[in-house]
């Protein structure tokens, strides 16, 4: 059985590294405002691209409150360059379906989930890790070209390296070389539509997923200052 008591506490690694966020019991406000300050002080010694580990396994609850902290949190590693971040769950506990529904409900990045701690860190020394942070933006909108034809689906990840669609109004096949257009909400500095080559790297019945392809340094980093404006202005109402 879980002790309820909420104790949280945040580490790092500095020759991986690495952030570390163990979080555990009944986390409540309180609690996780501290973690939060915690937090930026950890993430203040490490260097950009820094891993995170985020263990929730011993977290049964996280208080309404806490959420929208906890999304706060998230927003601030993100803003400061993180690189890959593994979310450690149990499943049984309610914390798990708490995040979870929050990732479902806002603009987020999308962790790799690990059932322990081993299991995280074989993630992160695999040769197979992914490079880039990707993110979940709901409602974005997207389109591709292909043989003069316009096409439209859903974005289930996306990253400055390439994106994930589900059910595409025209299907494609590997190594299509579709023309992706994103667009966004207008903005003071930050440009609304990126028009971006691209290669499908893997299709299904109902999904396909491309690489992009050309993209220089420059666009590449405004790309990814629009979707880390687009998590960091969602906000999360429990």
């Amino acid at each position: 059985m879980i002790d309820s008591k909420p104790r949280c506490k945040a580490a790092i690694d500095i020759e991986k590294n690495r952030l570390i966020i163990t979080m555990a019991g009944h986390v409540d406000e309180k609690s996780i405002t501290k973690l939060c300050v915690d937090v930026r002080s950890c993430v203040a010694e490490l260097k950009r691209g820094f891993e995170v580990i985020n263990d929730l396994s011993q977290c049964s609850f996280m208080h309404l409150a806490g959420l929208t902290i906890y999304k706060k949190m998230i927003d601030h590693i993100i803003l400061n360059r993180a690189g890959e971040m593994i979310r450690i769950i149990d499943d049984y506990n309610i914390s798990s379906k708490q995040v979870k529904r929050l990732s479902e409900k806002v603009n987020c990045y999308k962790p790799i989930y690990a059932k322990n701690f081993k299991e995280a860190l074989e993630n992160l020394e695999s040769i197979f890790r992914r490079k880039i942070i990707r993110f979940s933006i709901h409602k974005l909108n997207f389109e591709y070209e292909v043989r003069k034809k316009i096409g439209k689906g859903i974005v289930t990840d996306i990253s400055t390296s390439g994106c994930a669609i589900e059910s595409p109004t025209i299907k494609l096949s590997p190594r299509s070389k579709p023309l992706i257009t994103l667009n966004f909400d207008k903005h003071e500095t930050l440009p609304s539509v990126f028009t971006l080559s691209s290669s499908v790297v893997r299709a299904g019945e109902n999904m396909f997923a491309v690489k992009f392809t050309n993209l220089e340094d420059e666009l590449k980093e405004q790309l990814y200052k629009r979707f880390i404006y687009e998590v960091t202005r969602s906000v999360y109402v429990p």
